[in-house]
């Protein structure tokens, strides 16, 4: 499960894909999670980030819907997963960013300039709608 969360750089929000746990770990290693128990500190953590309730099962059965009407659409469809993976992997591997994979946060923007790069490599033609629709692919991997 993909999570996209916020960062800031220079005063403005960035979408990022990646995790992101900082007030929950701060809940536990203070022992709120212990003192509280689990169900007070999710309400906590809930109404402290203003979270609204919403179905779980809608959202997922949209984003599977709009993945699957990407998938058809998009040139990365004839490009195999294993593969696609492998290639973003590498280049994190070539970036500073030395961590575990769950720590790697892949913004928008650099999800879509890696897309373009292996359609590139592979030289697969795509339009510019293909492109924007990148952004929508990264978007739909977002289920929180």
């Amino acid at each position: 499960l993909l999570v996209l969360s916020a960062t800031f750089a220079i005063g403005q929000r960035i979408a990022t894909m990646g995790n992101s746990s900082l007030v929950g770990d701060t809940m536990n290693a203070c022992g709120c999670t212990g003192a509280l128990g689990f169900e007070t500190s999710a309400k906590a953590l809930i109404r402290f980030h203003s979270i609204e309730p919403w179905s779980a099962r809608d959202l997922v059965k949209d984003n599977l819907r709009k993945q699957g009407d990407l998938a058809r659409r998009s040139p990365l469809h004839s490009i195999p997963v294993e593969d696609g993976l492998s290639f973003i992997g590498e280049r994190f591997k070539g970036s500073s960013q030395v961590r575990p994979w769950f720590q790697v946060k892949l913004a928008r923007v650099e999800f879509v300039e890696i897309c373009v790069e292996l359609l590139n490599t592979r030289g697969m033609i795509y339009s510019p709608r293909d492109r924007e629709e990148l952004f929508q692919i990264f978007d739909s991997m977002d289920f929180d």
